[in-house]
């Protein structure tokens, strides 16, 4: 692979990464009892609320009230990066 994919999928991988630790963070934040008009809150649910509909369209609900899209979207990041870390080394 050329110097131009290998940033790029390197870039893909890190900002993929960073979005996984976003959407770890909403989920720790929506336990604690913070207003939702924190700028912090509603930088979270900005960002990774979008992707969580995407999820819950696909996701049935089987599990009650428990909100399993985050866990799904982590796993799936994860799946992602771990596939274009390996097409580095093809």
């Amino acid at each position: 692979m050329n110097d131009f994919w290998t940033s790029l999928v390197t870039f893909l991988i890190r900002a993929l990464t960073f979005y996984t630790y976003v959407m770890i963070a909403s989920v720790i934040v929506s336990f604690l009892r913070l207003e939702k008009d924190n700028p912090l809150i509603q930088t979270l649910t900005m960002v990774t609320e979008p992707f969580y509909q995407l999820l819950r369209k696909v996701i049935p609900t089987v599990f009650g009230n428990a909100d399993i899209a985050p866990m799904v979207g982590v796993i799936l990041v994860q799946i992602i990066c771990y596939l274009l870390d390996r097409s580095l080394w093809m």
